[in-house]
């Protein structure tokens, strides 16, 4: 572990730093050259030279993608007075060091931090078109937004340039804003867009007697240009963009150095989302957008083939998201069937005709809230697969700001180019749904409550005669009512995949939904979320994916499906990660699906039986999967658990393993007795050891495995395989079998190791020193001697160097007057050398067993709880 701070420390006591010569820019960070950027370094390490290091703080995730690592070298390269040499990064505890100029890592702790150039030395040997280069490299990674996070600052910045200047609330700053980017993605997509700095300037010369309305003008020419392209979306055509001269050019200034129409993915879309959330709270929006990979997640489990849509068109089924929001469900199911039925060999008029009724058809989308209709209609826009495909799909993506998609019976008119026809969602009429329905927003409107059995109660009464009255519910959960909405339109035999809050699942107040659940539909599977999976959205609800089937008449409940998620791939930011479990979860639930039955429970699968008598019993995953709940402890005891894969028979069995193997290890070291009666001499290393050079020229199309000597004794190793060509170096030295290897800066810290078999043949930079046996004293003697602590203080005492990284180097002169006591007989030095190699081998099975020994209890009641558990409802036994 190793923190800047430590670094700050290092950079003073071991590289030769002052402290003057760190800037930390008082406390606020340093910031580039590249105006509008909100990102600093925590501290700049300069000299007279120039930057040696640029620091910067990874907050947000314990990992860092590569397109975070490029973005922090990016702005190492920018910083003032030129790039810096090093860029070091700390990413949850740990430092990740590059090298600015190549661009590729060389350490991820600064513990093996033993072969780094003078950081003066490589600022000084950078050329003018390096520098150059490396300028234009930085300035494309940092304009090219396909980081979500970086993007939704981007968007941010923009938001506060129209809120500083026009003073408005945020409904009118949102709108306002939404215009903007979308006339910037308009002109994005033409080959010499207008929306810039410089044509707007040469508008308003043009057009001076306008005064401050000439940018108005310009900027609501390009408006009226977008709304020509997509009336669908912008159906007011008085609609303008009302900023004053002085936001527009601002906006124009921070947006124009990217382009929209390169964004990768749906990161506009997302970015939106986000927006709309952080901006919306008070009013309480209940939304919360649901990530891609979610999306994709269900549209799989969705499907019956694996090779297959998720939705049949040939057979006219149907899908629909009565809470769409952006439309990622819809945009995403429609892609899907295209990409399934449509894009494969096909009899051109049959594509025709398919292609038609996915347009018209096929899909169907409410949305209550305006913003995000408008949003959603624009992604169809982008995402359909023609302009025609665009205009009618457009028409089922229906707005209502009272009823949104919890009207019981929705008809409305369509125009498709051959006159007007009418369009139906009602009961019986959809095929598939997949949907994530706001959580925690009430529902007042009497018209919907009286609708419902959620959302009316029945008031009997006593006098005869008069017949029972439906009276409303004060309110109603959305989540409730979307609920029963979708069984009711549902076919039956037809698919809700569905994100609850656990809380329908779990809690007493949700036990009446979990019966009209039960006793209307076939509960294929719960998938329970990790809670970080809404958290770029502010929403930290403990969430399940539930995969229901409309019953139909004689359908019987059988198993239920259940999967413990933990990794999304996604991190809390929104940016995606990898290790994803979903995959594994999605290949158990088809084999579930295929042979009815599943081999072993583990968390990407398990199998639960109905309850026989209480159909309020619980749903969520938790009331069931009871294996593995280890998030709680340390982050020590979650390592020692991955030794043993967290299984209580495998440690059990490492444990006896190790108990045998410490026993024989002891017995083996205790039974050497030294021998010193042929007598000891001190020998100074120069008579023992030959210098040796092996130097190998480096070509660009070889890969070369470059050895690395760790501190305190630990030996040598394999540390990074590198193409040449993303080596400086123009040489580079082969080690040998048996070879002494040095690291001249840290040989103090005992980085001196012998070249074990992993090693051979691998190289090193000139900064690693080799060494043969010059005399019958075999290095493996001379090494295991100078792996002593009192060898490396004399080491340190003969250091040179007065600044920087050389202050602690050991000249090969010096390191060879160091003298060693050398056992003369050669079964003296072997017995030696036996009682290293046992009491190494005893600490090796020492702190292993130690390791497995401090999470056994932990795994021993945790297997027997989840077996009890897990025998109980996979027999049928009721868990209320």
């Amino acid at each position: 572990m190793a923190t800047l701070e430590n670094f700050k420390e290092f950079l003073i006591s071991d590289l030769g730093f002052k402290a003057h010569q760190i800037n930390d820019g008082d406390g606020s960070g340093v910031a580039t050259t590249v105006e509008g950027l909100d990102e600093k370094a925590a501290f700049l390490v300069s000299t007279s030279v120039g930057n040696c290091y640029a620091a910067f703080k990874h907050e947000g995730s314990a990992t860092l993608s590569e397109s975070e690592a490029n973005r922090y070298k990016a702005l190492s390269i920018l910083m003032p007075n030129g790039p810096a040499a090093y860029c070091v990064i700390e990413v949850a505890g740990h430092l990740r060091i590059y090298l600015v100029e190549k661009g590729n890592e060389i350490h991820d702790e600064m513990q093996d931090w033993d072969d780094v150039r003078d950081a003066e030395d490589m600022v000084r040997e950078l050329k003018p078109d390096v520098v150059k280069g490396l300028q234009q490299w930085a300035q494309k990674t940092l304009h090219t937004e396909n980081s979500l996070s970086r993007f939704v600052q981007l968007m941010k910045g923009c938001w506060q340039d129209i809120w500083d200047i026009e003073n408005k609330r945020n409904d009118w700053i949102f709108d306002e804003f939404t215009r903007f980017l979308f006339i910037k993605l308009n002109e994005d997509a033409k080959p010499s867009g207008s929306f810039t700095t410089a044509k707007l300037k040469s508008y308003c010369e043009q057009n001076k007697h306008m005064g401050d309305k000439a940018a108005q003008n310009f900027i609501n020419n390009l408006f009226d240009d977008l709304k020509g392209h997509h009336p669908e979306v912008f159906t007011d055509e008085n609609e303008r963009v009302l900023s004053k001269a002085a936001t527009i050019e601002r906006v124009i200034a921070r947006l124009e150095g990217i382009n929209l129409k390169d964004t990768q993915g749906d990161v506009l879309g997302r970015a939106f989302e986000i927006m709309l959330s952080d901006t919306f709270k008070g009013k309480d929006l209940g939304q919360f957008f649901t990530p891609r990979e979610i999306v994709a997640f269900m549209l799989d489990l969705a499907r019956d083939n694996p090779d297959g849509p998720a939705l049949d068109i040939e057979k006219s089924e149907r899908f629909l998201d009565a809470c769409a929001g952006s439309g990622g469900f819809l945009i995403a199911t429609y892609e899907d069937v295209y990409k399934h039925a449509l894009s494969n060999g096909m009899e051109p008029r049959k594509k025709d005709q398919l292609l038609k009724r996915l347009g018209q058809e096929t899909f169907f989308a409410c949305e209550i809230e305006e913003k995000a209709a408008r949003l959603g209609k624009l992604n169809m826009i982008v995402h359909a697969v023609n302009a025609q495909n665009a205009q009618w799909l457009h028409q089922n993506y229906l707005y209502n700001e009272e009823y949104g998609g919890l009207k019981p019976l929705i008809e409305y008119e369509v125009d498709f180019g051959d006159g007007k026809k009418k369009h139906c969602i009602g009961p019986d009429s959809i095929d598939l749904i997949l949907t994530n329905p706001p959580f925690g927003k009430s529902v007042k409107t009497q018209g919907i409550l009286l609708d419902y059995q959620f959302g009316h109660e029945v008031k009997v009464f006593k006098s005869k005669g008069r017949p029972p009255e439906k009276r409303p519910k004060n309110s109603q959960d959305s989540e409730v009512l979307f609920i029963e909405h979708y069984l009711r339109v549902l076919k039956p035999g037809g698919k809700l995949l569905i994100i609850l809050p656990d809380g329908i699942l779990s809690t007493k107040t949700g036990a009446a939904v979990r019966e009209y659940i039960r006793e209307n539909a076939l509960i294929d599977a719960v998938i329970s979320l990790p809670i970080e999976t809404f958290m770029s959205t502010a929403a930290q609800i403990p969430t399940s994916i539930v995969v229901l089937r409309k019953k139909k008449p004689g359908d019987i409940q059988e198993k239920t499906f259940m999967a413990k998620a933990s990794n999304v791939g996604r991190k809390p930011n929104g940016e995606p990660c990898d290790g994803s479990e979903l995959p594994q979860i999605v290949d158990r639930y088809r084999l579930f699906k295929k042979e009815k039955s599943l081999s072993g429970s583990n968390r990407t699968g398990f199998l639960i039986s109905p309850s026989s008598t209480d159909l309020t019993s619980r749903l969520d995953v938790d009331a069931f999967w009871k294996g593995d709940a280890f998030d709680v402890l340390s982050n020590d005891h979650i390592k020692s658990l991955s030794l043993v894969n967290s299984s209580l028979d495998t440690a059990l069995e490492e444990i006896r393993t190790l108990s045998s193997s410490i026993a024989k290890a002891y017995q083996e070291m205790e039974s050497i007795v030294l021998d010193y009666s042929s007598g000891i001499a001190l020998e100074p290393l120069n008579r023992l050891l030959t210098s040796v050079s092996r130097p190998i020229i480096v070509d660009d199309n070889l890969e070369y495995r470059l050895i690395g000597v760790k501190w305190y004794g630990e030996g040598a190793y394999i540390k990074d395989i590198k193409s040449g060509r993303s080596i400086k170096a123009g040489k580079l030295f082969k080690a040998e079998l048996s070879d002494l290897i040095v690291s001249r800066l840290f040989a103090w810290k005992g980085s001196i190791a012998v070249i074990d078999s992993d090693c051979h043949e691998a190289v090193a930079s000139n900064e690693f020193p080799m060494y043969t046996a010059a005399t019958e004293i075999g290095t493996d003697y001379i090494g295991s001697i100078l792996q002593t602590p009192s060898i490396w203080s004399d080491i340190n005492k003969l250091c040179t160097g007065s600044s920087k990284q050389s202050r602690n180097r050991i000249h090969e002169d010096d390191f060879g007057q160091i003298q060693i006591p050398v056992i003369d007989s050669v079964d003296g030095r072997l017995l030696y050398l036996s009682r290293v190699n046992s009491i190494k081998a005893l600490v090796a099975e020492v702190r292993r067993l130690s390791e497995v020994a401090n999470v056994l209890g932990f795994l021993q009641r945790a297997n027997d709880f989840k077996d009890m558990n897990l025998n109980a409802v996979e027999t049928g036994k009721d868990n209320g």
